[in-house]
């Protein structure tokens, strides 16, 4: 029996442990029709801003351990530049953000928000079929996943092969991300009409 590549084994149990959260806030985004209104859509952008604000320096050492370039400044301010288009304030930095000693928590968080960009393509043609032009994060977002993204998975299976990090770990982490934004999303969406 071949044995499995250690480095390709780490990613496919990322994307595997981390596939229902992936759904699940995937389900919440569809759910709250995000692109249905502008305050739905601010709502969104500002549960991206929390989110983006929350594990920007766990993210920026993520890119650190890869060798990669930090993106999380650009992200933040791409999200204030459209919150502020649609007159929503930015939430303040929080004041407990996520600084990861540990790679493996790292690399989870780093796996989450790199990939966030494959899906901007399609959120940035709804979102400009849906009439809303404040969409420079999501603009930005699908140029830099069309830029980073092969790169990402290549330097993370290097990282992965010359140190092997936990997967329980990096998942974990992943995971975390996912709930935070879910929670968020939930948070900053518009009342809806009682029936």
């Amino acid at each position: 029996m071949a044995e499995k590549d250690p480095a390709l084994t780490f990613r496919m149990a990322l994307s595997s442990a981390t596939r229902t959260r992936h759904e699940a806030t995937e389900a919440v985004v569809s759910e709250l029709s995000v692109f249905s209104s502008e305050p739905a859509y601010a709502g969104w952008l500002k549960a991206l801003q929390e989110m983006h604000a929350h594990f920007a320096s766990t993210s920026d050492f993520a890119n650190q351990i890869l060798g990669m370039e930090a993106t999380s400044a650009a992200l933040l301010s791409a999200l204030r530049h459209d919150m502020d288009q649609l007159g929503v304030a930015p939430t303040a930095s929080p004041s407990q953000p996520l600084t990861p000693s540990d790679p493996a928590i790292a690399l989870g968080v780093g796996y989450v928000l790199e990939g966030s960009g494959l899906g901007a393509s399609v959120l940035y043609d709804r979102s400009i079929a849906a009439g809303i032009s404040a969409v420079r994060y999501l603009d930005l977002s699908r140029s830099l996943a069309r830029q980073r993204w092969r790169t990402f998975l290549e330097r993370l299976n290097e990282h992965a092969l010359a140190t092997a990090p936990s997967v329980e770990t990096a998942s974990s982490a992943a995971d975390d991300v996912f709930i935070f934004l879910a929670a968020r999303l939930e948070q900053n969406a518009p009342a809806r009409p009682h029936l």
